[in-house]
C-alpha cells in the first residue's frame, strides 16, 4: 500500500485540476469552431435564399418562373399527302421570307397551285398568306380607281387582293386570270372607264364563252371580245409590234414558254422608251414590269399579238 505525503497529495490534485481545465478549454475551442462554421453556413444559406427566393417570387409574378414552366417543343408540321416536294421548296424560302413559316404550319389550307404561285414568284407572299381568309370570295373586294387610269395603261396584277381570290374557270384570277387582267388594263387605260376590273372582265369572259377549261382565256377574247367591249382591235404580226406602239396603240401578246412563263401567258406592251426598248405590263410580275425589254426578245417569244385603239 502506497503512503503519500500531504505534499504529494496536493500536487496530484493540482495536476488533475489542470488536466480538467485543459480539456474544458479544448472542448470550448471545438465548440466555438463548430459554431463559427455553422454561422458561416447559415449566412451563406440565407444569402442564396434571399437572392434566388426573390427571383423565384418575381418570376411567378411575371409568369416567367423557369421552375414553373412546362418544357416547350416546336409545333409539329403536318405535311398532307403529295405535298412533300412543295414543303421542301417552302422550307428553303423560310430564311429569306420568315412569314413562309405561317404557310408551312397550315399547309392543308392551301391548294397546291396557290403554294406554287408563291414558290415561283415571291412577290405574291402577302396574297398567299391571306388566301385562307379569302378562299370563298365570290366577288372583288375593291374596284379600280380614277387615279390608276389617269396616266395611261395601268399596271395591274392578277394576284391583287382586290380581285385575285375570285374564281375564274377551274382556279382563281391570281392563277389563271392573266387574260382578263390584260384586257382590263387596255380597256380602262384607253377608255378611262373603271367599270371593268379584272374581276368584271373575268366574269365577262366566262359569260361570253371566252374561257376554256383546257386552254384558259381564248384568243377570240382579244379580238372579238375587245370589239364587243367598244375597242378598235386588230390582230397583227409580231413584226408589226413596234409600228403599233409607235402609233400609240397598246398591244396584248400571247407568250410562249420563256422569260415570261413556263406554260402560256398574256402580257401588255404599252410603249417604247428612248433606247428603243419595250415597256411591258406583266400581270403576274412587278419585277418583269419594271424591266424594259429588247424588241427582239418579245418577238421571239410572242405567239400572237393584238393592237388596240379608241374608235
Amino acid at each position: 500500500m502506497e503512503y503519500l505525503t500531504q505534499e504529494e497529495i496536493e500536487r496530484r490534485k493540482y495536476l488533475r485540476k489542470r488536466i480538467r481545465q485543459r480539456k474544458r478549454r479544448q472542448r470550448a475551442i471545438i465548440a466555438r469552431a463548430v459554431l463559427a462554421v455553422a454561422g458561416i453556413l447559415i449566412i451563406i444559406g440565407l444569402f442564396f435564399l434571399v437572392k434566388f427566393g426573390a427571383s423565384y417570387i418575381m418570376g411567378i409574378g411575371s409568369g416567367e418562373a423557369k421552375s414553373t414552366q412546362a418544357p416547350t417543343s416546336k409545333p409539329e408540321v403536318i405535311i398532307p399527302e403529295g405535298y412533300q416536294n412543295i414543303y421542301k421548296k417552302l422550307k428553303a424560302l423560310k430564311k429569306a421570307y420568315p412569314d413562309t413559316n405561317d404557310i408551312i404550319m397550315n399547309l392543308a389550307q392551301y391548294p397546291k397551285d396557290i403554294l406554287k404561285l408563291f414558290i415561283n414568284n415571291q412577290e405574291t407572299l402577302s396574297f398567299v398568306l391571306n388566301y385562307p381568309r379569302h378562299k370563298n370570295d365570290s366577288a372583288s373586294s375593291g374596284e379600280l380607281s380614277d387615279e390608276e387610269v389617269a396616266d395611261g395603261i395601268p399596271s395591274l396584277k392578277q394576284w391583287d387582293g382586290r380581285w385575285g381570290y375570285v374564281k375564274y374557270g377551274n382556279s382563281i384570277i391570281a392563277i389563271s386570270g392573266c387574260g382578263p387582267t390584260c384586257m382590263s388594263m387596255v380597256y380602262s387605260g384607253l377608255l378611262k372607264n373603271i367599270s371593268m376590273s379584272p374581276a368584271d372582265m373575268a366574269e365577262y369572259c366566262t359569260d361570253k364563252g371566252y374561257y376554256s377549261q383546257d386552254t384558259g382565256t381564248s384568243w377570240a377574247m382579244m379580238l372579238d371580245g375587245a370589239k364587243d367591249l367598244g375597242l378598235d382591235a386588230e390582230k397583227i404580226p409580231t413584226g408589226s409590234i413596234k409600228t403599233a406602239l409607235s402609233a400609240g396603240k397598246p398591244v396584248i401578246c400571247s407568250m410562249a414558254p420563256g422569260d415570261f412563263t413556263d406554260q402560256g401567258h398574256f402580257i401588255v406592251l404599252t410603249g417604247i422608251d428612248r433606247k428603243g426598248r419595250i415597256i411591258v405590263n406583266d400581270p403576274n410580275s412587278i419585277a418583269r414590269s419594271k424591266k424594259h425589254w429588247k424588241l427582239e426578245k418579245i418577238q421571239e417569244q410572242a405567239k400572237a399579238a393584238w393592237s388596240y385603239s379608241v374608235p
